[in-house]
Formats: structure tokens, sequence, C-alpha cells
């Protein structure tokens, strides 16, 4: 199992994306002296988030939204930055193919791509002097064929993949990484873009168990009439782990640097073609974390992770 910690991705690092901001929907880009009411929402590019109004706010007010808390309400990231805020599930959306430019400040070896809508992902990286080091182009379409008549007769409709997972990536410093989600007719979606580096904590053993948390819960009203109000499932993993007791001061230095904190966990690290690989694949954070020192040899962990 590979676990990555994320890199947090600045305005200085984002050299290049296709999707505007604000995008076409979003509301306007905040300007100082203006009036606004109740309800009505503004953009503000410096922080690429979108705000709404709490309170109605006169013309002379010049406060900006992210310093007037009692006057404006922080509504999340803008499109543009979705992808890239791990502290929400909300994703960037485009009817265009998204094409991003990251200039990576470090090293890194893996990106993470979640909840990926689009045909086709194209994965490039560029040294300092723009010479071409790394592609990967895969399709996010699978056709599932479990006989030789499913192959023939079957169905053609082929199920989106939502995951790709690279840990392959060269660790050269200063490097550009170029993402492009494509293919189809569209809209296109990508709820998060992640890079950063991996570390091997262990192989998972046999009976980790794949979970889901659901949300949903029955309004029943006083005349018996039951309302079903369907919320999302939050997928979760147990897991254990065990591996060379060398692995202990590693282990022990992550662990108060990733509990709490959205990291990807990986438990057959990239053999995305394994049917267990998106089971136990999850951009999440450790509910619980245990170290087991019962063997001299070995460490065995017990891993409970609960999608973002």
């Amino acid at each position: 199992m590979k676990v990555t910690e994320p890199l947090h991705i600045t305005e200085a690092m984002l050299a290049h994306s296709s999707i505007a901001e604000p995008a076409p929907g979003e509301p306007a880009i905040w300007t100082s002296g203006t009036a606004y009411r109740v309800g009505q929402r503004v953009t503000r590019a410096q922080t690429h988030r979108i705000y709404e109004c709490v309170k109605d706010v006169q013309g002379r007010a010049a406060a900006t939204p992210e310093s007037a808390a009692d006057l404006w309400k922080d509504m999340g990231p803008t499109a543009r930055w979705n992808m890239f805020a791990l502290d929400r599930n909300t994703p960037s959306t485009s009817s265009d193919p998204i094409h991003v430019r990251i200039k990576v400040l470090g090293r890194i070896d893996t990106v993470g791509l979640f909840g990926v809508r689009g045909r086709s992902v194209l994965i490039v990286m560029r040294d300092g002097a723009g010479a071409e080091v790394y592609r990967h182009e895969t399709s996010m379409v699978r056709r599932i064929s479990m006989r030789w008549s499913d192959y023939f007769f079957g169905g053609f409709d082929a199920s989106q993949v939502e995951s790709l997972l690279r840990f392959d990536l060269p660790p050269v410093p200063g490097a550009t990484l170029e993402v492009t989600v494509s293919g189809g007719a569209g809209p296109y979606g990508l709820a998060a873009l992640v890079i950063g580096k991996s570390y091997y904590i262990g192989a998972a053993q046999y009976n980790a168990q794949s979970d889901a948390l659901n949300f949903s819960r029955m309004d029943r009203q006083a005349d018996g009439t039951t309302i079903l109000l369907p919320r999302r499932n939050v997928p979760r993993v147990d897991i254990r782990l065990v591996g060379p007791a060398e692995l202990t001061p590693l282990i022990y230095a992550l662990r108060p640097r990733l509990l709490g904190k959205v990291a990807i966990w990986s438990g057959l690290d990239d053999r995305k073609e394994h049917p267990y690989f998106e089971p136990v694949l999850s951009l999440g954070f450790a509910r619980r974390w245990l170290i087991d020192l019962a063997y001299p040899r070995n460490i065995l962990q017990n891993l409970e992770i609960e999608d973002f």
C-alpha cells in the first residue's frame, strides 16, 4: 500500500487553466464601492472564491468580502480551483475539455485524478528546459465482459472510470505537469487533481473491507406519509497491512502529519487493472491508524479510511 501526501497548489504554481474565472454561470467579479443586496453573489479573483451577501452592502462600503464576514459568506472556490480544494468535494466542470498546467515546486513522483468525467486523460511532464520527460495517455471508459458471449454479443455501453493514479513520474526538480481531460461530447469534470510524493507503508492483507456510509434519512410525517431524503454515500475502507519493522520510523513520522488530513491511500498501488483497485483506493483521511508492534521483524497496521 502507498500513501501520497498532497502538495498544496498555489496561485503561483497554476500556470494555465482552460476553465475561465469566473466560469459561465458564476457571479461577476466583486467591485469596490458597488451596492449589493442580500443573496447576491460575487467572485473574488484575488482569492479565487465565491461569496454571498448576507447583509445589504452600501455603495460606499469598500471592505473586501474575505475581510467582512459579517457581510459576506464564503461559498467555496471557483470552478477553476475546485479540483485543487481538498477541503471539499465540489468538482470542477466545463463544457470544453479541461487542460491545466502546473509548475511543480520541488520534486513529485505521484499524480492522482478523482471524479473524472471524460473519455481520456493525458499526462505530460516537462523539465525546466521544456523537454518532455514523461507522457501517459489512458482511456477512462471500460467495457466489462465476463464470458465470450458477452464479448461478441453483449451490449457496447462502456462505464466511466473515475480514478487514475500514477506513481511513476520522474522526480525532476522544477518540472511542469500538464493534465488534459478530453474525449466524448462533454461535459467534462474533475473532482480532484492531486500531486505529491508517495510512501510505501506495507502490503495490504486479505480480508480488506469496503463499506459505504449512507447519510440518507426518512422523514416521517404525522399523517404517516414517509419521504426519502437522499444523500450521497461516503465510501469507507478497513484494511490491514504488514511490512518490515524497518518501516516503523517512517510510519510513525507520517501518522501525525496525515491524521485528519486528506491524502491518497492506495491499497493496490497503481494496479488499476485489478478488480479490487477502486474499492481499496481512497482520497480521504484516516479515522484510525493503529500500529501493532507485536512482532520483532514485522510491523502490523490497522487503517480505517473514510473518503472525503
